[in-house]
């Protein structure tokens, strides 16, 4: 019975028409400049079925732009193997993996990158393998795309691994943005530091007051003076399969004839909760709440994620905002000391009220604004913090504190002083810095500089590095 389920499934599977890929990777990456523009695209190669459909669908996409130029910009391809010298044959099969590409994809240029374990580690022997060499593989890949000019990162993922993601997330306890699934859209993870590969490689200007040009006076110095501020760019992941099945990716290659090799680790329920959760599937062992693309459905759960998706990019994108009306009065890289002017609680309301449908009672719009402005002070405390990553839950006191109106109850007129106090491994205070009165009743809802902060400015100073932390 079981058989038969799968079998029908696999009978249903057609393999992807390079136009609906190319249909389906232009909704997320699209290419700088117009949709005639060139486009550059790395692709994370395994040898796998995934990631060989993946390459061969661009490569097919190619195709498409020889016979008809208009559907598509110039485009180039670069593919990368990862070497995980996890095991012996490893190498052997990157090199197995670099020969299918050129003979059978025409990919004339790719690259080996062979991850490096520290000295007298056997990685093999690991309990955490996976996590550790995950780690490995998106920094080599993030070093290896930034030097090679290739912002766009394509990787194999489909609808199976949306499903077991999302069901592994479930188990875990997660709730709410923790069940937001896997993006089609992100920057690339474990990277940070890496420059060129995580938030940098190009720049932005930011309003500054002190404006920097050393040869202008103190007394002259005010916004029409601009220098670069931080940087942006980096490398983003691009997830184009999410919408097909195993079954679909398969297909294309038995349509083209590309050979794939499966892990043999993958067959094994044991090694992993993932394997567990991909073993109960096929096995339509799953409980009806869990069923999936094998012989189920998990609609509903996919339907909340893709909303869930969609909320968090979109509180994303409103502390974007905050963030670019934010005015730096000045910043010491060297000691970590940035001043900044931010924006007031009513540029908040304004952002929440483009979008009325998502708040139902006065408490849930509350929460909305409270959270968009967490999202805003963690992106501020990370140019300063020595953390890589600060957790929104951590930071409640502080939000409150530099937006009192957000608080349930707000100090007294004569109650005025706000000590000094540390979050996300920073010292934040708050500097009486008056500007000159100005009127509040134009906004400019792209930067909103007329709802900034006229009385005050926040401090927040870096802590120092601990001994075993390199800055």
């Amino acid at each position: 019975m079981i058989n038969g389920a799968l079998a029908k499934v696999k009978s249903l599977a057609k393999p992807i028409h390079p136009s609906v890929y190319l249909r389906e990777l232009l909704k997320i990456c699209r290419p700088t400049g117009g949709p005639h523009a060139p486009l550059r695209l790395a692709i994370a190669v395994s040898g796998g079925p995934d990631s060989m459909a993946l390459a061969t669908l661009c490569a097919q996409m190619k195709h498409l732009r020889e016979r008809d130029p208009a559907v598509l910009g110039p485009t180039t391809l670069q593919a990368f193997i990862v070497d995980h010298k996890a095991r012996d044959e490893s190498t052997r099969e990157a090199e197995l993996v670099k020969s299918w590409l050129y003979h059978h994809l025409g990919f004339d240029n790719t690259k080996i990158l062979t991850l490096k374990w520290p000295s007298g580690v056997d990685p093999s022997q690991l309990s955490n393998f996976e996590h550790k060499a995950r780690q490995l593989r998106y920094r080599v890949l993030g070093r290896a795309c930034f030097e090679a000019g290739m912002p766009n990162l394509l990787m194999g993922h489909h609808s199976g691994d949306m499903e077991e993601t999302l069901i592994m997330r479930l188990v875990g306890g997660y709730r709410g943005e923790g069940l937001r699934g896997i993006f089609p859209e992100s920057s690339i993870p474990d990277c940070e530091g890496i420059y060129g590969a995580y938030l940098s490689g190009g720049r932005n200007l930011v309003r500054d007051a002190t404006a920097v040009p050393e040869d202008i006076p103190l007394a002259t110095r005010g916004k029409e003076y601009q220098k670069p501020g931080f940087e942006y760019g980096g490398v983003k992941l691009y997830r184009p399969l999410l919408g097909f099945s195993k079954h679909d990716l398969r297909a294309v290659l038995e349509e083209y004839g590309v050979p794939s090799v499966e892990d043999s680790t993958n067959g094994d329920p044991t090694v992993s909760p993932r394997n567990t959760i991909r073993h109960l599937a096929q096995q339509q062992l799953l409980p009806k709440a869990f069923v999936t693309d094998e012989g189920q459905n998990l609609s509903a759960l996919k339907t909340r994620a893709e909303t869930t998706r969609q909320n968090y990019l979109r509180r994303n994108a409103y502390a974007d905002v905050l963030f670019q009306a934010c005015q730096i009065e000045s910043f010491d890289a060297r000691t970590g000391c940035l001043n900044v002017r931010l924006p007031l609680h009513a540029a908040i309301a304004h952002l929440i009220e483009r979008h009325p449908q998502s708040i139902k009672t006065k408490e849930t719009r509350t929460a909305e604004e409270e959270y968009i402005a967490a999202r805003l002070v963690r992106q501020i405390l990370h140019i300063v913090t020595p953390l890589s990553s600060i957790s929104l839950q951590n930071l409640k006191y502080g939000t409150l504190t530099m937006f009192p109106d957000l608080a349930p109850s707000r100090p007294s007129e004569g109650d005025d002083v706000v000590p000094p106090f540390t979050t996300g491994r920073a010292l934040c205070t708050r500097v009486s810095s008056p500007v000159a009165s100005q009127s509040h009743s134009t906004l400019e809802p792209d930067l909103m500089q007329d709802l900034l902060d006229p009385d005050y400015v926040w401090r927040f100073e870096r802590q120092p590095y601990g001994r075993q932390e390199l800055p």
